[in-house]
């Protein structure tokens, strides 16, 4: 299989996360490669318009698979400040090429770690 053919069937992650928040709190997904090697200040903060679902989507062609957490985030600073992690213990994992998808949207509840949905 060519280095193409990997690349064009690892691409889209679409995240769906079910969380209730207070004033000023984002919702935001830390984790390996593009989700900011885990580092806060690279993470990819959700949108809220369909809350209390937060949902984003990032390319990660260039890193399959990826581990990640979601995270309350401050986002009134120039960098989002980290609140909280969802939970202790080990990291959710995506990989679109295990299911050979261009895209796979991903619905989880915050802080839930059993409890998954995979569409592709």
């Amino acid at each position: 299989e060519s280095s193409l053919s990997r690349v064009a069937l690892c691409g889209m992650l679409q995240f769906e996360v079910d969380c209730q928040t207070d004033l000023g709190q984002k919702v935001a997904v830390c984790g390996s490669g593009p989700l900011g090697g885990w580092d806060v200040d690279g993470c990819l903060v959700l949108d809220a318009s369909k809350y209390p679902i937060w949902s984003g989507e990032i390319d990660i062609s260039a890193a399959c698979p990826v581990e990640f957490k979601y995270i309350l985030v401050d986002t009134s600073g120039a960098t989002p400040a980290l609140i909280r992690w969802e939970a202790d213990g080990r990291n959710r994992r995506a990989d679109p090429r295990a299911a050979c998808a261009k895209r796979l949207v991903l619905h989880h509840i915050f802080g839930d770690l059993e409890r998954s949905t995979v569409e592709v």
